[in-house]
């Protein structure tokens, strides 16, 4: 297990997708989007993003920053999709943290390509 030092310098956007995937979900059960499906998608893909995150966490493996980014990439488009357009609190919502949690995996494969053979652990 990482110690909470390693957490803190190495895992900073793990922690950060788990709260935007904690958000997801409370946004989804807060805010009165008018859709049941719109409801229950953005609670089993906020999960998702958590779980993800709390994995990513204990160990980096990319397959799970490619899940992320294309769970991302469908919360940044499903106001389309449900059409959330009309409930603004919604729309800006998932569309800032599809975006966060697209960017951030993109980052974290960046990173992992990029990384020296001495900062690996």
């Amino acid at each position: 297990m990482a110690t909470y030092r390693e957490m803190r310098t190495e895992n900073w956007e793990d922690m950060l997708n788990a709260v935007l995937g904690g958000s997801l979900v409370l946004m989804a059960w807060l805010i009165d989007i008018g859709s049941a499906a719109a409801t229950w998608n953005a609670t089993i893909v906020g999960l998702a993003i958590l779980a993800l995150s709390l994995i990513a966490i204990e160990r980096f493996a990319p397959w799970e920053e490619w899940i992320n980014l294309v769970l991302g990439v469908w919360v940044f488009v499903s106001p389309w999709i449900f059409g959330l357009t009309g409930v603004t609190s919604a729309f800006w919502g998932h569309l800032a943290i599809g975006f966060l949690v697209a960017a951030l995996a993109i980052f974290e494969l960046w990173r992992a390509g990029h990384r020296t053979p001495h900062a690996t652990t």
